[in-house]
């Protein structure tokens, strides 16, 4: 059978896009009217860099910069951006792979992708392997890849490493609470991260208000050579602070869509899809332009407790679902 869940684009690390896909897109269509689809960019990097004070990946965004783009860059010392259509073939190639190894680095390393699985991704990849097994690149290639990323936005492994001492903490200690804020953040009252132990059971509530459960967690000992000493562990196996970076990352770009779900329907926009952080909603073809504009214009603001995230949306009009 073919898994059709986060397949990844041309350039990228893992399996590559499977054409059906673009086929069984193309099978979602309206008639007699128009189908908006705005997705919310890069909203996972945003809301990561939002909590744990990377100011500089905020600004960045913030500022409408291609961060993809920058970090690329900075990692092949020469300036890289994405690739057009004007652009001769070999040039738009190289633009496309590179981009692609840094944008797979930004989306992957911010929740603590390791050098082993990022290269094993690469090697699964049909369009990569042949790249490295010529040499062109390598697993040292991957490392600086990783580790770049780590010593570019260095606030974010801290904040793996926040998140796995708070769950720690009020895991050994049930009767403490733990709060996290980013230094100089311009959240509005209360904290942006609060974690505590109900019976076992670790709360960590979002600035959202709502809180994520994990039930029956303990830190375990090492049971064996493969095993973690003092392992951070729930109901539903080990954690540690990149998978609960993860974890709050993604419950926070789901509040966010709900809300712009709830915004654009208050504005009268039927929204008949939802698929990750992308709305599709249906609209008269008279009005579609007007209505895109407003489906994109909510999908860059946030709630009151999302103050000082940047968010931004991209959007287009068709008759079919498409990417």
């Amino acid at each position: 059978g073919i898994n059709l869940l986060n397949l990844g684009g041309a350039g990228r690390a893992g399996l590559g896009t499977n054409p059906l896909i673009t086929k069984m897109r193309q099978m979602l269509r309206v008639n007699d009217s128009k189908l908006l689809i705005a997705d919310a960019a890069q909203i996972e990097a945003r809301i990561l860099a939002w909590f744990a004070g990377q100011q500089d990946m905020l600004e960045a965004f913030a500022e409408g910069r291609d961060i993809y783009s920058e970090f690329g860059s900075k990692l092949f010392a020469a300036r890289l951006r994405k690739a057009r259509k004007t652009d001769p073939p070999p040039l738009a190639k190289l633009f496309t792979i590179r981009r692609g190894f840094a944008k797979d680095t930004v989306l992957g390393a911010g929740y603590g992708l390791g050098v082993n699985r990022f290269y094993n991704n690469c090697l699964q990849n049909p369009g990569l392997r042949p790249m490295f097994d010529s040499g062109q690149y390598d697993r040292k290639f991957i490392e600086k890849l990783i580790y770049g990323y780590r010593n570019t936005y260095s606030m974010i492994p801290k904040f793996w490493k926040m998140c796995e001492k708070c769950f720690r903490l009020v895991t050994k200690y049930p009767h403490e609470v733990m709060r996290y804020a980013p230094e100089g953040s311009t959240v509005g009252p209360g904290d942006l991260l609060t974690f505590w132990n109900n019976g076992g059971t670790v709360n960590v509530q979002l600035p959202s208000g709502r809180v994520l459960y994990y039930p029956h967690a303990v830190i375990r000992k090492k049971k064996n050579d493969y095993d973690y000493d003092n392992q951070i562990s729930y109901h539903h196996g080990p954690l540690w602070g990149g998978s609960l970076t993860e974890n709050i990352v993604q419950a926070i770009a789901r509040d966010l869509l709900v809300h712009w779900i709830l915004k654009a329907e208050e504005f009268g926009l039927p929204v008949v899809l939802h698929i990750y952080d992308e709305i599709l909603a249906v609209s008269s073809t008279i009005y579609a332009k007007d209505n895109l504009k407003t489906l994109m214009n909510i999908m860059s603001n946030g709630p009151e407790w999302a103050d000082g995230l940047p968010l931004a949306a991209e959007g287009e009009i068709s008759e079919t679902y498409k990417k």
